[in-house]
């Protein structure tokens, strides 16, 4: 088949007179396209600013409020544990689950501001904490649903 190359050669034309009527179009373009490569004109190009290389490192305030949030989760999670009033059933039963949800909350609220302010320690403690207080809801509402061995009630009779 001799007339292939004869056929790509056209089509090769065809493209070429596209770019080049589409290259006319352009404004400030060359009607003949034959370029002057010794004349650049850079009038037209924007000034791009560059991106930031990264987040700026915290201050130390911001550090200081985030292991101030990590403490304060800590503190309630470890004094939870020594809750001084009955949590069988009742009034105490709910007033220990909002502890508890107090500490989930604290938990969270460290890890987001800590995330913000990228301290990788201050994240992984702050999780820890909510998984902690979450594991202690569980262990709270498991029995009350008859989920574990031992059954508890959620009201004291």
């Amino acid at each position: 088949m001799p007339d292939k190359p004869d056929k790509e050669k056209d089509e090769q034309a065809a493209f070429s007179r596209i770019v080049n009527n589409l290259l006319k179009k352009l404004p400030h373009a060359d009607p003949e396209l034959k370029g002057d490569r010794g004349v650049v004109h850079v009038s037209g190009v924007p000034d791009v600013q560059h991106a930031p290389r990264g987040p700026e490192p915290p201050s130390t305030r911001a550090r200081l409020a985030v292991w101030g949030r990590v403490a304060l989760g800590l503190l309630l999670g470890g004094v939870v544990n020594q809750w001084p009033y009955g949590q069988d059933c009742g009034l105490f039963l709910y007033l220990y689950m909002g502890a508890l949800l107090a500490v989930v909350v604290a938990g969270i609220w460290a890890a987001v501001s800590s995330w913000h302010r990228r301290m990788g320690f201050a994240h992984i403690v702050a999780v820890l904490l909510a998984a902690w207080g979450a594991a202690l809801i569980a262990d709270t509402i498991l029995p009350r649903i008859g989920y574990a061995a031992v059954h508890a009630t959620w009201r004291c009779l």
